[in-house]
């Protein structure tokens, strides 16, 4: 993405608006303008201790509420079919569980759609002024739908497991354009030792590349032959996403991001909203048909819907991933002890 005028239009606004010349016209609320101008710049943002001490603690109380539920529930057989997430499962179906997972020590990798599951706290987070959804129209202008959303856990004592391999996002749910983002919030102080985001600003990087091996199957990860084109030391380039609780991060689809694994003694979890423009529609692959089968479905969260679809005007292809309609699990976090 490269750097625009940030000038504001005082006559008729753009509407609906997708490119960054459009969104900025709209005046900025509760971004600075120049943090808009840096999220444009390098597709990714850090913004520390932003969410308010109250809502923090109402969000983490909510996670550890989410640990402790889990500690009742089965993990998957041994030798079995790797944990999947699908609402045909209810409840249990949004608890991505660990082998080993037991009462005494939880391994829970990732709670999808918390707002459907304690949507008292989750939702209504999203929807407070000044939070997700706010943050999210700063970025794509007055109309923005929300996608999806996930509570993503590296617990302390799981050592490797923890790590979460370079990927890309816009591959597991492909929209007719560039513009979705997902805002990230730590409920817990964050340093380096726990895990944190890492993320390569398109700044430094701006090509999407196929998740997938060398003979063609998906995989969901960058390979070595991605990774030796993005060109070494790529863990040096990316930034990291650090601060306290109530930072928020942002980062869009299509930056390359990964994380290393929590090796300190405090549990990491990192609320994370997805949002796109009115006129990014989402393509049928990859994870979109299951968010489309959430009760809640992906609703306009700011403005009012379009039915006009922006395409990428740089005609810049998408390597989609194979439909998981049925369930899916993320292939991106770390499957041993090798961090």
């Amino acid at each position: 993405m490269r750097r625009l005028c940030t000038a504001t239009t005082r006559g008729r606004l753009p509407r609906p608006a997708t490119h960054p010349s459009e969104v900025l016209q709209w005046p900025a609320t509760v971004l600075a303008q120049s943090q808009r101008e840096a999220y444009f710049a390098d597709g990714c943002l850090t913004l520390p201790s932003f969410v308010g001490a109250g809502w923090v603690r109402r969000l983490a109380a909510a996670a550890r509420a989410l640990v402790e539920e889990s500690r009742a529930m089965a993990p998957p057989a041994p030798g079995g079919p790797p944990d999947a997430m699908s609402w045909s499962r209810g409840r249990r179906g949004h608890f991505l569980l660990e082998e080993g997972h037991t009462p005494e020590a939880p391994r829970v990798t990732r709670v999808a759609a918390p707002v459907d599951v304690e949507p008292d706290v989750f939702w209504e987070f999203c929807l407070s002024e000044g939070g997700p959804a706010d943050v999210a129209r700063e970025l794509l202008g007055p109309d923005v739908r929300y996608h999806h959303s996930k509570l993503n856990f590296k617990l302390a004592g799981a050592g490797g497991r923890t790590r979460v391999h370079w990927h890309q996002d816009i591959q597991f749910w492909p929209h007719t354009n560039y513009s979705p983002l997902t805002v990230g919030v730590y409920l817990e102080d964050t340093d380096e030792a726990m895990g944190p985001m890492h993320v390569l600003p398109l700044s430094v990087h701006d090509e999407l590349h196929a998740l997938e091996d060398a003979e063609g199957n998906w995989t969901g990860v960058l390979g070595e032959e991605a990774l030796r084109r993005i060109g070494p030391p790529l863990g040096e380039r990316a930034r990291s996403m650090v601060g306290p609780a109530g930072t928020v991060t942002v980062h869009n689809a299509r930056c390359v991001h990964g994380g290393p694994p929590n090796t300190s003694e405090r549990h990491r979890p990192l609320l994370l909203y997805t949002f796109a423009a009115a006129t990014a529609h989402p393509l049928p692959g990859g994870t979109n048909p299951l968010h489309a089968q959430s009760p809640r479905g992906c609703p306009m969260v700011r403005g009012r819907p379009s039915r006009l679809a922006v395409f990428d005007p740089q005609a810049r292809p998408c390597p989609m991933a194979p439909s998981f309609a049925a369930g899916y699990r993320p292939p991106f976090f770390a499957q041993q002890d090798d961090g």
